[in-house]
């Protein structure tokens, strides 16, 4: 397949784009503390506000690169990102619509690593927004999926949702 040099730009900027949110997924969960004074008086200095803004900006540029008809997988897993930078920065709603998004993406699919992570994540979004009943199907649907597929680490989180 040859393609022009426009969509090898735009696709190595796309990986480089994914690393950075590889990175910045981990960084995220890793909490910054700048000790001052005693044991007792450390407090939070610093804050997972900018790197969540970050990787939000991040996650937004490398969704725009992504054609959502001809690659609805990797759409798919890049809204699933962004709806998960969205809740840890406070961004309620709007994780709901980006992970109600990528399930959309990949509903008609077939089952997929990507789509066990997609369904997973909405579930926990469901719940986190107090509509139990929703998101135990979901999570029902995402065990299916991961159990199909093997994403063990799917199925982990939709058992624990």
């Amino acid at each position: 397949m040859i393609i022009g040099r426009f969509e090898q730009r735009r696709y190595r900027k796309l990986a480089r784009i994914e690393q950075r949110l590889d990175f910045l997924g981990e960084a995220r969960h890793q909490r910054i503390f700048a000790p001052t004074g005693d044991r007792r008086q450390r407090r939070h200095r610093g804050t997972r506000l900018p790197a969540l803004a970050h990787a939000l900006a991040h996650a937004q540029k490398a969704l725009m690169l992504v054609d959502e008809q001809a690659e609805p997988l990797r759409a798919a897993a890049l809204t699933e990102r962004l709806g998960s930078f969205s809740w840890s920065a406070g961004r309620e709603q709007d994780s709901l619509a980006y992970f109600q998004r990528a399930v959309e993406l990949v509903s008609e699919s077939p089952p997929s690593a990507v789509r066990a992570h997609a369904l997973a994540g909405h579930a926990r979004i469901l719940m986190l927004h107090w509509i139990d009943t929703a998101a135990a199907q979901r999570a029902e649907e995402a065990i299916d999926v991961a159990r199909q597929v093997g994403a063990v680490a799917a199925e982990a989180h939709a058992l624990n949702t």
